[in-house]
């Protein structure tokens, strides 16, 4: 595969779905992104790829894609993935990306995402962003604060922490929210957490999000859905 992609210089779109493979490495795969320096498009779907352990080379594939604008990466059910240190590395050349979705549902060693903060800094670009660490072993979202502080261009955010039962505190998530003031769609997911509906309360009731049209939130075992006419609903919402 690495070697056919390396004659492929003229792509701007590529999708490759290993799910359910028995790969243990992306090696070659990275091998081979590194000469696609025209791709604007990228999805990489490692679905149920119980074997794989490391995306330490998937950083040395994704810094040459500087012309990257839409990116997916897909990790569900890779319960062996230990790490997403790589991503810092690989994200903070991407500078033209807008999109960017990342999907670690299922990854059950995972337990910090410190280098994705990392990397979003760089991301200032970004107008659409789709994070889920579903059933994660995740402690802290803290460094997303951080994170989301330079993207004030999105315009699109989903969170999905579903099942995340280390997951201590969302009040962070309060001052990374605060800056995306061009936000119009908004979905949290904390379903089946420890998170208590206070603490929902009082994220939103901290975060400036007067140009939001719609957003959703989902808490424990109860949905809350709202499209935005005027003057925020938030609070009479959640006290439902």
């Amino acid at each position: 595969l690495a070697t056919g992609l390396q004659t492929l210089t003229s792509l701007t779109s590529l999708t490759l779905d290993f799910s359910c493979s028995k790969l243990e490495s992306i090696q070659h795969l990275a091998t081979g992104l590194q000469t696609l320096t025209l791709l604007t498009s990228l999805t990489l779907n490692f679905i149920w790829c119980s074997k794989l352990e490391s995306i330490q080379h998937l950083a040395t594939g994704l810094q040459t894609l500087t012309s990257l604008t839409n990116l997916t990466l897909n990790f569900t059910w890779c319960e062996n993935l230990e790490s997403i240190q790589p991503l810092a590395t690989g994200l903070q050349t991407l500078t033209s990306l807008t999109s960017l979705t990342l999907n670690f549902y299922a990854c059950q060693k995972i337990e910090s995402i410190q280098p994705l903060a990392t990397g979003l800094q760089t991301l200032t670009s970004l107008t659409s962003l789709t994070l889920d660490f579903s059933g994660s072993k995740l402690q802290s979202i803290q460094p997303l604060a951080t994170g989301l502080q330079t993207s004030t261009l999105l315009t699109s955010l989903t969170f999905n922490f579903r099942e995340c039962e280390n997951l201590e505190s969302i009040q962070p998530l309060a001052t990374g929210l605060q800056t995306l003031t061009s936000l119009t769609s908004l979905t949290l997911d904390f379903s089946w957490t420890f998170t208590s509906q206070s603490a929902l309360q009082d994220v939103f009731k901290s975060w400036l999000w007067y140009s939001a049209e719609e957003w959703e939130l989902k808490w424990e075992d109860r949905y809350v859905a709202a499209k935005r006419n005027g003057q925020p609903q938030h609070q009479n919402i959640l006290n439902k």
